[in-house]
This record gives C-alpha cells, structure tokens and sequence, in this order.
C-alpha cells in the first residue's frame, strides 16, 4: 500500500471509531490530513474529505481554524487549496481564516485570489470577510486596496474599525489614524479595549499634539468604562512615558486591579527610557517582592538599567540569576549582558562573553563592544575590532559606521567615508549626520556640507546637525540659510534641538543683531521657547550679542534651569561690567545647590577680574579648590593672572604663573604683558614678550603691546626695532576693524575708511561731533597715538578711528531711540571710550561697545565699566 493510500486508511479508522471528540485523536487526525495534503495527491484528498467530513464543509472549516490558531500558516493554505480544488463548499469562516494566514505569510498573490474568490461567491459583503480583508491588506503594506474594501463595506462593526484603525498605525500613517478614530466616534461606533490600545500606540508614535490626544482619548476611556482593564491600562502607561509624564504613568499603574507582565515591564523600560533609574529600579525589586514571574524581556531590560546606573555587582547577580533559573539566552539578553559590562568599565567580561557567543555573534553585538571600547577611551582597540568584524565576512550596518567614525584620531574619516559609500550607506540620515558632524569638528566644513546634501531622506537630526556644525565654526549665515531651507522644504519640522543649535549660530560677533531675535519669536511661535535647550541657547546667544537685559528676562522666565542657564548668566554680566550682578547670580546659584562646574567659576573669577575685586577673586578661587574639588584648569589661573595684572599687582600675577603645575600659555602671558603695558613696566613686559613669540612666534600681539609700552615710554627708536623684528618675521598686525548692523545690513569699517557710500555724511557728522566736543572742554589724550608724529596729526588719526565711523554712521542712519551696537576686534581706544561717554550724553544715546575684551554700556555720560578695563 502506498504512502498516502495507508494515510488515507488510517484517518477514515480514526474518524469512522471516534465515538466522542477525543483531543489526541484529533491532533492525530490533522497531522495525517497534513500528510495527505503535502502528498499533492488531489484524488486522495478528495476521496478523503468525502469520507471523513460531512459536505456541509464544518469538519474542514474546524480543521483550517485550528491551523490558523496555532499559527500553521502554510498547512491552513495547503488546506485551503485542496478544498478549492476538490469543488467543496466554501462558507465565510473559510475565507476568513484563509485570509488570516495571508496577510500573516505577507503572501500578496494568494491574498489577491482568496479577494477574487471572496467577490464570485459574494461574500465580500459579510462582515467577517470584509474586516478580514482590511485586515490582510493592511499587513501586506495595500493600504490602498484595504481603504477600498473598508469603504465597500455594507456593515461596518467595531473590528472593522479597529481593524482599518491598527493597519494605519503598523504603515507609520498616525494622522490618519487619529483622523479614522474621530470618524469611528461621530458615527457612532463605540470603541472596545483594542481600538483603545491601538489608538493609543499612534500616539506614542506622534511627536504632534501628543499630550492634548492622550488625555482626550485617556477621558474616553474612563466614559467607556474600559480603565481598569489591563490592556488598555499597559497602552497608557506606554503613551504617557512617551510624553514624559512619568508621574501619570504612575497613576494609571498604581489604579490597576490586574496586572501582567506587560505592565511591569512597560513600567520598569518606561523608567529606564525617561532616565528615571531609581525609580525603575524600585518597579523591579516591587515585582520580585509580590512574586511576578521575571521574563526575559524583564532581564533584559534591568540589566540595561544596571549598565546605565554602572551597578556593576548587580549585573553579575542578574548574570547568575538567568543562569540558575535555565532561561536562553536569546539575543537580546546577550547584548544587554554586553552593553552593561562595557559600560561598567568591566571590558574582559564582555570580551569574554562575546567571543563565548561564537555562531551568535552578529552586527548588533560586534557594535555593541566597538561602542563599549570607545566609551572606555580605547578607540584604538574599537578601530582594530572594526577592521577585524570586516575580516570575518560581517557587514556593518548603519549604526556600526556612525559609532566608529567617533574613533578619530584612530579612524580616518575619508576610508570610512568611502567604505560607506562602497555599501551603499552614504545617503542613509543617521550614517550621513555621523559623517558630516565628524568633518565638522576636523574643521572641513565643505566636506561636511557635501555630505549632508548627499542624504536622501534628511530628517530632523541631520538638520539640527548640520546647524550645530555651522554654529562650532561661527558660520552663521550658512546656518541661517540652512535653516532658511529646512522651512522652505516643509517636510521636516524643526524641533528644540534645531532651535537650540541655529540660536547658537546667531550668538557669534559676526552674526547679524536682529537675526537672534527674529528666532527667539519663531521659537515663541513653534512652542519651543520654554524648552530648556533653547531658553539656555536664548540667555546665551541675549549674554554674548550684548543686551544683557533679554538674556536676564529669559533667564528669570525659565521653567527649569541647567548649569548652562546659570553660567551664561554669570559670565554675560561679567562680560558686560556688572560684576556685583554676576556675584549675585552666583550666591542665588549657591544657595539653590545647582551643582557648579568649571565653566561657572571661570565666570566668577572672570567678573572680579573686569570689576576689580581681587580679594573677591581669590576668596572664590580658593572656594573653588577647596570647597567644591575643581582641579584649577589653565583657564582658571589664566583669570587669576589677569586678575592682578589689570591691578597693577604684577609681582603677585607672576607668582601664579611660577606655582602653576604646568607651563604657562599665551592667555597668561598675554595678560601679563596687558598688564605691563597699562602699567608702563618695560622689564617685565620684555620678559613677557620673550615667552610669548616662543611660544607663538606669528602672534602679532606680542610684538604690538611690547612697541606700544616702547611708544608710552617715549622710546620711539626700541619701537622701530620691535616693528622691524615683526617685518623681517613677516609678523601682520591685526587691523583693527569696527562695524555695525543698521536694517540687518552690516556695514564694517577702517580707520580712515573713506569707502562706504555716505563717507561725506559721515565725516560731516564726525567734524560737527567734534565741534560739540569742543565746546564742553573735551581735549583728545594723544597718548593713546603710538606714532611719532606731530600733536594735530595725531589728534586727526583719533578723531578716525574705525569706532568713530561706526558711530558717526550709527548716528545719522537710525532714530534717536534706537541703540547703537558697535563691534570692534581689537581693544577699544582709551580716547574713543571717553568720546562714547561724553557722545551717549549730548546725543542722549544708548551705545553698547562690545570689543575684544568686553562690552561697554555708554549711557548719560557714564560707561559700564567704570573706567576699569
């Protein structure tokens, strides 16, 4: 007897003798069925069917539905087609489970048949087959042919719905999936448990008005009387972490009567996701101590939350505990065991581990420890693991080449980049972004643009990206234009970060006054102005473009703070002269216990240095050292140097430069020599410049402030010899340059300058000044001229200073109650600052002087400064 003619006997034994339903025999009976089918002999099919299931077609209906609850995909299609084939009656049931098992199989061409097969029997109009239908189409990626259906639909319920509803969520189509829910409600449909669940996972998905829908929808649920079910509840814990409100994932939690696995799990990665360790910590030792069953997805997330918090004894327990209670060890606990070991600093165990995965290790694991060895400061080792994945035939995915281009010096970007596009990986935004932003920090910002307009598919982070590039290097008109574009384009909506990084931009000297400010109100307009990068990005960019009064009003209106928030505002007022203010700021900063940096006293010091408070300034310092264990950088005794240097304690300054652990650099000498310059000391001026051209022989500064203490002193010949020193070492002077931004045009001048279209209007205006100056007793002090030439020449060479023209210019193109924003370069004449003094008040103007040093603030007669700077 043949295979499947013994088959055959077999099933029609088991059938014809069952006198009660008996389980075993029915597994029995459908692995025999299988047996028939696979065996494509149709007659015996056939003949089977006919002997063992009624013609009313319930016995094979009973059959396919229990391959398709058990998840027999291809046996139900076999089944399916041998059915069709014998000339059986085939009811709704049929193609509904048929149908089920092709848009499960992704299978598109049966999906098409079983639709033909559904529209010539004519139940295309049920509604099981209908919602079947929707629902195969959805899975196959038809979303096209699946609305179709939907809409062909006579009746509708609310799987039909929820059905159309989740295949729009799993295609990425959010909008329209809120849009169908909002339809579903104003016709009436009341929506179960799944539709929630589903609604509610397109929202997670959506970074738009995503708080605003989850309440509604959250207020829905409660009507509904669907809040303590478990299933919705673990959706709205998973939206509201989403969000960022912990605290009502909490609640919902807390509420629930019945919890699963899911919900511990959402809770403890929830927490993990929104930083909140501590308390996802909590969550774990709650589930152990009520007696939840621990999954791997529990593992693999706690021991995730061991490599964040770097608990390393605690992964090792985790370790043993998977161990001890037999679980497999499937991919995603192999690399969390990998990850967290490299992030615990504990890189022989996960050397260890990787190389025990033999067969198991792919792409994810071997970034996993390329990424661990760069975190532990081994690039060296990441670079050779790299080259050594290549050599055992793994291909690196997108994240593995973003990750290893930040091995620089080790890696160059160029192999990489070719190695990238030799795969094909150069237009995706995450490879593109790591490629562009690496070029960016090796100063090639044109390599850096190419690669950005090579991305095909450009998303918000590659823009933001390419912003925070431009804004490193203090290109902000490119930065603008690109962010010009980004709106143009429509596509790409641009978020915190974006705003965050084009303000940054606008922060430089160079950039135009009034853009800062046109984007603090596109902030204002995004909704983003409150977010803490950007309000930070805001006092920082007010702070450095000189109105210290927005910088503190964006300060005070702040939300929250960040360490950022805090020193911008200290160093602003010390740049800006108001060193009692900055002194202020910090005590405040003192007395919340915002942790201090760095950067935050450097601020300090620097404002007791431009206000003159030593004593101040060393009780910080030594605060510093002592109080908060900030190991003083070259920065700080820098500020330290400059800080006797202006008062005149030269002696003292150079003792900080002798005690310093490490030799002084040109900011310490350089203050030095500023100092010997205001303070007329020749001997240690010498000195000073000496260190200086060793250690910068190009640096014009050197040689400059050394002629000019010559000059002072009346030593013109010594004066000669520094500048010819500077000729025959083809030293240049910097020239000094002033410009000033009058209806966001930037006008830029030279001393003398007789370039610009309204030069007549200008020195016009500059001669009467001069006449007013006159007349209220004003003498220009022409020992600010270090030039040897006679008392009225240099009396014409201050009165055309390139701060002078900025101003006069200032002065006749703008109304009376605009103030005045000067930049210049270099450091501000002594003669200039006392004519801004005396101008601000005949004038009755407000002048902002922001030069190489600092800013001054010129109003009624008085500068911000105090004549100290």
């Amino acid at each position: 007897m043949c295979m499947v003619a013994a088959t055959t006997f077999a099933i029609r034994v088991l059938t014809r003798t069952q006198k009660a339903p008996n389980p075993e025999i029915q597994v029995r009976v459908r692995q025999l069925h299988s047996a028939v089918i696979y065996s494509d002999d149709v007659v015996d099919a056939h003949h089977l069917f006919d002997d063992t299931y009624e013609r009313d077609s319930h016995g094979f209906n009973s059959l396919l539905f229990q391959y398709t609850r058990e998840n027999q995909r291809w046996e139900a299609l076999n089944l399916y087609t041998h059915i069709h084939r014998s000339g059986l009656p085939i009811n709704g049931s049929t193609l509904s489970c048929v149908l089920k098992a092709c848009g499960a199989l992704s299978h598109r061409s049966m999906g098409k048949q079983v639709h033909s097969v559904c529209v010539k029997s004519g139940f295309q109009g049920d509604v099981s087959v209908g919602t079947s239908l929707v629902d195969m189409y959805m899975k196959i990626e038809n979303v096209v042919d699946g609305m179709r259906v939907f809409e062909l639909m006579g009746d509708k319920n609310v799987v039909s719905w929820t059905s159309l509803l989740c295949g729009y969520t799993k295609n990425g189509m959010n909008d329209r999936a809120v849009a169908l829910f909002r339809r579903m409600l104003g016709m009436g449909v009341e929506p179960n448990a799944f539709t929630f669940a589903t609604i509610l996972g397109a929202l997670r998905a959506d970074g738009a008005f995503i708080v605003e829908r989850g309440t509604q929808v959250h207020g829905l649920v409660i009507k509904n009387g669907l809040n303590s079910n478990t299933t919705v509840g673990n959706s709205l814990i998973n939206m509201y972490f989403k969000v960022g409100k912990s605290g009502s994932a909490r609640a919902i939690f807390d509420s629930m009567d019945e919890k699963n696995s899911v919900t511990w799990n959402g809770m403890v990665s929830g927490y993990i996701s929104s930083g909140c360790d501590s308390e996802a910590l909590e969550i774990f030792s709650q589930m152990r101590a009520e007696g939840v069953s621990l999954t791997q997805v529990t593992f693999a997330s706690t021991i995730k939350l061991c490599g964040n918090i770097r608990n390393l004894s605690f992964v090792r327990q985790l370790h043993g505990r998977l161990l001890k209670c037999g679980f497999e060890f499937g991919d995603g606990i192999k690399t969390a065991l990998l990850v967290s070991y490299c992030k615990c600093n504990d890189m022989d165990s996960a050397v260890t581990g990787f190389f025990m995965m033999h067969g198991d290790r792919d792409v994810i694991s071997w970034t996993a420890l390329i990424t661990g060895y760069l975190q532990n400061g081994r690039g060296d080792r990441a670079v050779d693991l790299f080259r050594q994945m290549y050599t055992e035939g793994v291909s690196p995915n997108s994240f593995t080449y973003s990750v290893i281009l930040t091995a620089h010096p080790f890696v160059s970007p160029s192999v990489v980049h070719a190695q990238v596009i030799k795969t094909s990986h150069d237009r995706l935004s995450t490879v593109g972004t790591a490629l562009l932003d690496t070029y960016f920090k090796q100063g090639n910002p044109d390599a850096a643009t190419k690669v950005f307009d090579s991305i095909l598919e450009k998303d918000i982070v590659s823009w933001s990206a390419v912003l925070a590039g431009y804004a490193q290097i203090g290109d902000s008109g490119r930065a603008i234009k690109v962010f010009i574009k980004l709106g143009r384009e429509g596509s790409t909506r641009p978020n915190e970060y974006t705003f965050s990084s084009i303000i940054n931009a606008c922060a430089r000297p160079a950039s135009g006054a009034e853009q800062g400010k046109q984007l603090h109100g596109c902030s204002i307009k995004a909704g983003f102005s409150y977010a803490l990068v950007v309000s930070s990005a805001l006092v920082t960019m007010y702070a450095k473009r000189g109105n210290i009064e927005n910088a503190n009003k964006v300060f005070q209106r702040q939300r929250e703070r960040d360490s950022i928030s805090w020193n911008s505002m200290i160093s602003g007022y010390a740049q800006h002269g108001d060193g009692k203010k900055a002194l202020e700021i910090f005590e405040e900063m003192r007395s919340q216990n915002v942790p201090m940096d760095a950067v935050t006293f450097i601020g300090v010091i620097t404002a007791c240095t431009h206000a003159g408070l030593v004593v101040e300034g060393e009780m910080y310092f030594n605060m510093m050292v002592k109080d908060h264990n900030i190991k003083p950088m070259d920065e700080h005794y820098s500020c330290m140097v400059d800080l006797y240097s202006r008062a005149g304690m030269l002696k003292k300054a150079m003792e900080v430069i002798r005690g310093m652990p490490f030799p002084a650099g040109v900011t310490s000498w350089l203050s030095i020599l500023a100092g010997c310059r205001a303070h007329r000391n020749l001997e240690l001026g010498k000195v000073a410049a000496e260190r200086l051209t060793s250690l910068q022989p190009d640096n014009s500064a050197a040689y400059v402030l050394l002629s000019n203490i010559y000059a002072a002193l009346g030593n013109w010949n010594e004066r000669r010899r520094v500048r010819r020193m500077m000729d025959e070492r083809n030293v240049k002077k910097e020239a000094g340059l002033s410009w000033i931004e009058v209806k966001h045009k930037t006008h830029i001048f030279l001393a003398g300058d007789v370039s610009h279209p309204l030069t007549d209007q200008i020195y016009m205006k500059l001669d009467q000044l001069q006449s007013r100056l006159r007349d209220i007793g004003y003498r220009p002090d022409t020992n600010h001229v270090l030039h040897d030439v006679e008392e009225e020449h240099k009396e014409a060479i201050l009165s055309q200073h390139s701060e002078r023209l900025a101003l006069a210019f200032g002065l006749i193109s703008t109304t009376p109650e605009v103030p005045l924003h000067i930049m210049k370069n270099l450091r501000v004449c002594g003669d200039c600052h006392n004519v801004f003094k005396i101008v601000s008040e005949i004038e009755g103007r407000d002048i902002v002087v922001r030069d190489s040093n600092r800013f001054h603030h010129f109003k009624g007669g008085f500068c911000s400064c105090g004549d100290y700077w």
